[in-house]
């Protein structure tokens, strides 16, 4: 598998790939209501934006995965952080985190102190939450949701 960081050409080479893993896995990552067309919207927008992040996980030439994060200067501190916004693999394999790595050397490249993320109550809550822990996260702060 090999990581790339996508142009807009490359979002419709994989455009298949990527449509038929959310239909395939959005259960387990909690995105089962997005359509295929919003999905595209927002990692083109990621791509576009100087702030933005976007790696693609390539296996036998399909999209088996991506990543997208941001990073930006926090509002009361100015400090300037990461923010892992998704990450989503079709299998096990250990490459959601390669691409979580990478995302934190480009990140301290550029100078971030911290990298944060939020993980969504879905199917795989658990195995993220140790996932995360064994990557050296801690919970910082405490999110509420409220349906409207």
């Amino acid at each position: 598998m090999k990581l790339i960081k996508p142009t807009i050409e490359d979002l419709l080479v994989f455009a298949n790939d990527i449509a038929s893993f959310v239909s395939e896995y959005g259960r387990d990552y909690g995105f089962m209501d997005i359509e295929t067309s919003e999905l595209f919207k927002v990692l083109s927008s990621a791509i576009m934006d100087a702030r933005g992040f976007v790696l693609l996980a390539v296996k036998d030439d399909k999209a088996v995965g991506f990543f997208i994060g941001s990073v930006f200067n926090e509002l009361f501190t100015g400090k300037l952080v990461g923010n892992q916004n998704a990450v989503y693999i079709k299998s096990r394999s250990g490459n959601a985190l390669e691409m979580i790595k990478e995302f934190e050397r480009y990140c301290k490249s550029i100078g971030c102190k911290s990298v944060y993320t939020h993980v969504k109550d879905c199917d795989n809550f658990d195995r993220w939450q140790k996932a995360y822990s064994r990557l050296g996260y801690k919970p910082s702060e405490l999110r509420f949701n409220k349906e409207l």
